[in-house]
């Protein structure tokens, strides 16, 4: 409990400050360095340790009673604020962080996409050439076969007429013999 005498305009008003010692008080400054290494054991001498906790409140609070120190309002608050803060920081940059490595995939995609295209592009055309040799193939081979069959006919015809030839000669001949044949033994009748 804490005392405040003030004197406005000579009336006298005592002011009674109560200051909750809360159980909270790890993150107040003044007693930081000192506690916080042991405060889980020695139940003992609590008693001892929580007086001399709850002067120094006051001392510190009393050191600039000015609004300012509720050690300093309660640095529990303080470090709410700045929790809040910290995490909305974070989200933040997490949201940027999503909003950069969305633009990131949105062009990976594209390019996947457009090399894609360019690859179905390629392979049309590949076909298409593909498809030309083939054709271009397919009617040479269609060609070598036609000439091939005209070829055989040639020969054929060339075969024939020369059969023909032969059978013209042998006739020929033949008649030739009859007829030699023929004045012989005429001859010989005679």
């Amino acid at each position: 409990i804490i005392i405040v005498v003030v004197v406005v305009d000579d009336v006298v008003i005592v002011i009674t400050v109560i200051v909750v010692v809360f159980r909270g008080r790890r993150c107040c400054p003044c007693y930081h360095h000192h506690h916080h290494h042991h405060h889980h054991h020695h139940h003992h001498h609590h008693h001892f340790h929580h007086r001399r906790r709850r002067r120094r409140y006051i001392n510190a609070f009393n050191k600039n009673v000015d609004g300012r120190s509720l050690v300093e309002q309660d640095c529990k608050e303080g470090e709410k604020e700045r929790n809040t803060e910290r995490k909305k920081e974070k989200e933040k940059e997490i949201e940027k962080q999503g909003e950069i490595k969305q633009e990131k995939r949105k062009k990976e995609r594209k390019k996947r996409k457009r090399k894609r295209e360019r690859k179905g592009k390629e392979r049309e055309k590949e076909r298409k050439r593909k498809g030309k040799k083939e054709r271009e193939r397919a009617r040479k081979k269609e060609r070598k076969k036609e000439r091939k069959k005209e070829r055989e006919k040639e020969r054929k015809k060339e075969k024939r007429k020369e059969r023909e030839r032969k059978s013209e000669k042998e006739r020929k001949k033949e008649k030739r013999r009859e007829r030699k044949r023929r004045k012989r033994k005429n001859e010989n009748e005679k």
